[in-house]
Parts: structure tokens; sequence; C-alpha cells
């Protein structure tokens, strides 16, 4: 099981660099309303390069997780 720590917007932009480093800006142009309710994690204990942002409201959550070796 893996760890994961809280961390901002910007924190994440700044360290996370693989495949799908601008999907959380089009999220935040294209679904202002998911963007506002994401919160960004940093996986600290196995593959610390990945990043990942959960969607919560009232009714609905999923995960985004980045994963920088992955391929189009």
């Amino acid at each position: 099981m893996e760890e994961f720590i809280p961390e901002n917007l910007e924190e994440a932009g700044r360290r996370y660099s693989g495949f799908g480093k601008d999907l959380y800006r089009q999220i935040e142009q294209r679904f202002p309303d998911v963007f506002s309710n994401l919160q960004y994690y940093q996986c600290i204990d196995i593959q610390t390069e990945d990043s990942c942002a959960i969607y919560t409201n009232d009714q609905n959550s999923f995960v985004f997780s980045l994963i920088p070796y992955a391929k189009k």
C-alpha cells in the first residue's frame, strides 16, 4: 500500500514533468467545477514521481493518477 502526502497545485506542477503534466490545467480550463474540488497528493514511498488528484463532492468521487512513464 502506497503512502501519499497532500500538496498544492503549484508544488505538483513544479515536481511532476511526465506524461499528462498539463492535465490539471486542462481540467481547470474545461471543467472548473471539477477543478475546484480537486485535492492533490504526492506518493512518498514507492513511486515518488507519481502525482494524483482526488475529486470529491456530495455525490461522487474519483481519482486522476499521473504516472510519468505512461505513453499516449
